[in-house]
């Protein structure tokens, strides 16, 4: 019969194509592949989710249909499907199928720490050539695939999805295994939490809840364990516990554990032993898909030479492609005017402005004037707290509005490193406490967005 000869011709072609994917594409999508039924000498082959659909059709498709003409000795036209294991007679999976989280799901703590944001979703997520690898290994880890059972890092720059794939594998494990204790932390978190249970002598407390209660652990910003002595220590045993129990551990990071400066070596190790993996800023054609699902999801309708227009002037990452999109939304709100080419222009314009204007001088100036402090305070060795939280201040403006490194940025105030990355650090937490620093801060964006300095 036809079909039962398309699903053995399928059946020998997936084996072939073990070695010309490559072991990880082939586990990761096209293992997943299995004959759901044929449409007039069609092949048609399901796929767990939308996700494996969509990847497979990208990539794979065309290699499979000549692969499968091929062995029949005739064109057969080869189609993808969404469908669940239980459809068809083809090849069972041992992992559970990926259904997309709905998005009215509950963003409640999981087990500890922050709420996963609502969006932060795997359908939301755009998979291009920058991310694949990442994706991949957050997909395996999340499916517990076999051999994957290192810790995962996600390595990039601030503003291109570190931290919206690794809530999306919270969401999805919560998902998949509601059991598991999800612990979504920053190291600032983790840091002041520890320091908190010694004040209140329930330190032992906090070590049975990440060391023994702890299923998943999501840790964001590794670069801010710079200078935290005891804080690297607990965390050191932690996971030695955690890893020793087979549970999962995901980082990000925007360096390597190797560039870290003042790492401890306990830690250090354990950290050198995850699964590092760099996500790059998008390429075009993945800007242009990352504007065109968030437009989608905001209800904007952008003609494609808009899109098109954002996403060849706006490369630094998908943050500043959101504050494009966001930026023609709101014009086009405030004035009344259509969203067209012109005004994209006009948008892009300022932020592109704004970025090649913003210098690390102009912020020490700002910051300066508003604190009522000299230029040679802002830099000199005073660590009176009438100059230091200013200095800490334009550190944590220069990494937000500048491309400097933290180098550069230490450098410029007369500073090591560690000690930029730590005053960073400061002013993130003092935000989110939400007191009188945070409205300080805020200002001071307000001024530098609107270009007021």
């Amino acid at each position: 019969m036809l079909h039962t000869t398309l699903d053995e011709i399928w059946t020998g072609v997936k084996k072939g194509l073990h070695d010309e994917v490559g072991a990880h594409d082939y586990q990761m999508w096209i293992q997943r592949l299995r004959t759901v039924g044929e449409t007039e000498g069609e092949l048609v082959l399901g796929c767990p989710n939308d996700l494996a659909r969509q990847w497979v059709e990208d990539r794979f498709q065309t290699l499979i249909a000549m692969r499968v003409s091929e062995a029949a000795g005739r064109p057969v036209p080869v189609a993808l499907k969404t469908a669940p294991e239980e459809e068809g007679p083809g090849d069972k999976v041992s992992q559970p199928p990926i259904r997309q989280l709905s998005l009215g799901m509950d963003s409640t703590p999981a087990g500890g720490g922050r709420f996963l944001r609502r969006d932060f979703t795997f359908d939301r997520f755009v998979v291009g050539e920058f991310n694949a690898f990442a994706y991949s290994a957050a997909m395996a880890m999340v499916n517990g695939a076999r051999g994957v059972n290192q810790p995962l890092c996600l390595l990039s720059k601030n503003g291109n999805g570190k931290s919206h794939l690794s809530q999306a594998m919270g969401h999805e494990i919560k998902r998949l295994r509601p059991l598991d204790r999800v612990f979504y932390v920053t190291v600032e978190d983790f840091a002041q939490e520890m320091v908190s249970s010694l004040h209140r002598g329930t330190i032992s407390e906090f070590k049975e809840k990440y060391r023994r209660n702890c299923d998943v652990l999501l840790m964001e910003d590794l670069q801010y364990l710079t200078g935290k002595e005891r804080t690297q220590v607990e965390l050191a045993f932690a996971l030695d516990h955690l890893l020793e129990a087979g549970k999962k551990l995901i980082f990000t990071s925007v360096y390597t554990p190797a560039k870290i400066p003042k790492l401890h070596e306990s830690l250090f190790s354990r950290l050198s032993a995850s699964v590092v993996t760099a996500m790059e800023a998008p390429d075009f054609a993945t800007r242009v898909r990352i504007l065109k699902k968030k437009a989608a999801d905001l209800g904007l309708p952008l003609a494609r030479e808009i899109l098109e227009f954002l996403a060849s002037e706006l490369t630094e990452s998908v943050r500043q492609l959101e504050a494009g999109l966001n930026g023609v939304a709101a014009k086009s709100s405030l004035l009344q005017v259509p969203m067209d080419l012109c005004l994209a222009e006009g948008v892009v314009k300022t932020i592109v402005r704004q970025k090649s204007d913003i210098t690390l001088g102009v912020l020490k100036r700002l910051v300066c004037q508003y604190y009522h402090i000299t230029n040679e305070e802002i830099i000199g060795k005073g660590r009176e707290q009438r100059v230091v939280k200013p200095r800490q201040v334009a550190m944590y403006l220069g990494k937000r509005y500048t491309d400097q490194s933290i180098q550069s940025i230490g450098r410029s105030f007369n500073r090591y490193h560690a000690t930029a990355l730590h005053s960073i650090a400061v002013v993130e937490r003092l935000i989110r406490e939400r007191g009188e620093l945070q409205r300080q801060v805020e200002f001071l964006c307000e001024k530098v967005e609107a270009g007021e300095f």
